[in-house]
């Protein structure tokens, strides 16, 4: 039987199930300087799960999942590796 090598993702209080990830919505600063960051530098991204839905009214998503841009770069990188070894299971 195959065995995917890791199927959760845990990062401080942050715990992510990869199995119910749908997409990954990179945010970057839109301004020339917020923070110290310049323009165009990565803030970080929102996960969106099965369990993420639209709000209309605000355009945004609700219980999207925030991760900042270092770990934000690590769950990319661990939900390629899981998807890759789902693929070839099913391939």
């Amino acid at each position: 039987m195959y065995k995917i090598s890791e199927s959760i993702f845990i990062t401080g209080t942050t715990i992510i199930p990869m199995a119910d990830v749908q997409h990954i919505e990179k945010r970057f600063c839109s301004c020339d300087l917020v923070g110290g960051e310049k323009k165009g530098d990565l803030q970080g991204c929102f996960v969106i799960t099965k369990h993420t839905t639209w709000n209309f009214e605000h355009d945004m998503w609700e219980n999207a999942i925030w991760l900042t841009s270092e770990d934000c770069n690590k769950f990319i990188k661990s939900w390629c590796y899981y998807r890759y070894e789902v693929d070839i299971k099913n391939g």
